[in-house]
Formats: C-alpha cells, sequence, structure tokens
C-alpha cells in the first residue's frame, strides 16, 4: 500500500503513540512505588540479645537476664555477661522497651562500659514508662577507643 503523503501519515503516527504513552503506554498497568520488605521474622522470635556488629563480641551471658517491676515502680533489666577477651575490652549498648503486644515503648540512649580481660560484668536498664513488659538489649564494640579494633 502506497502513502500518498508520508508527512501527514507520519504525523498521525507520533501523534498516536504520545497520546498512548501519556494514557499509561497502551495498556501497561501503572506501578506503584516500591515499598519495604515485610520481616519474616515473626517479634517473638527475634533475639532478646541483639549483636550489632558481625565481629564477636569476646562476652557470653553468664547467668540468666532478669527483668521487672521494683517497688519503686520502675522496670529493672539486669543482664549478667563475662568477658571471654584477653584485653580490656570496651562495649555501647541501649536497651529497647516493648509492651505485651510488642509495640515500642521506650529505649535508652547509648550507654558504654569498659571490661577488663576475663571478668564478669553485668549491664543494667531501667525504663519508668507504665505497660512495659518486655525487653530488648542491643550490645557492640565501641570503636575508637584504646584497645578496640
Amino acid at each position: 500500500m502506497m502513502f500518498k503523503n508520508k508527512s501527514k501519515t507520519y504525523r498521525c503516527l507520533i501523534a498516536s503513540l504520545a497520546c498512548c504513552t501519556a494514557l499509561g503506554g497502551c495498556g501497561s498497568q501503572l506501578r506503584s512505588p516500591d515499598t519495604i520488605q515485610v520481616d519474616r521474622l515473626a517479634f517473638n522470635d527475634y533475639p532478646q540479645i541483639v549483636m550489632l556488629d558481625r565481629t564477636r563480641l569476646d562476652a557470653v551471658l553468664h547467668d540468666r537476664p532478669t527483668a521487672g517491676i521494683e517497688d519503686s515502680g520502675v522496670y529493672q533489666v539486669r543482664v549478667p555477661l563475662r568477658s571471654i577477651a584477653s584485653k580490656t575490652i570496651s562495649y555501647r549498648y541501649r536497651f529497647v522497651y516493648f509492651n505485651a503486644q510488642g509495640i515500642e515503648l521506650d529505649r535508652d540512649t547509648w550507654s558504654s562500659k569498659t571490661v577488663p580481660a576475663r571478668s564478669a560484668f553485668q549491664i543494667t536498664g531501667k525504663s519508668v514508662l507504665d505497660g512495659v513488659s518486655e525487653w530488648r538489649l542491643e550490645i557492640g564494640l565501641l570503636y575508637g577507643l584504646k584497645g578496640n579494633p
């Protein structure tokens, strides 16, 4: 088939393509923005003591952690650890506090603790908020101090 007026045919073709593109690409579906992935690890399966560094902490859980509401109404956590390092190590840590439904209610500011080689030590955290019933300890090496990598 021969076109008598090629210029007019090309203009129609370009106009059709522009119209299709403006209206969503001739049948293509609109994409929604990407979203964050859902955590496959259930809240109750998440570890209570979280190591922030992929390196060894050179510390082990020395005894069972204790937590509860004191007579003063403060929720207190005690985590007994023991250093297995051959040198003094400094740690950074904080506690995060949750209610029974797993909703975060409070979190401590970062603290640090320097621990002599091969010694037992305890990390404590407190929350004064009502409704706290669960906790998580985030702990890692405190970089930049003498004796730490």
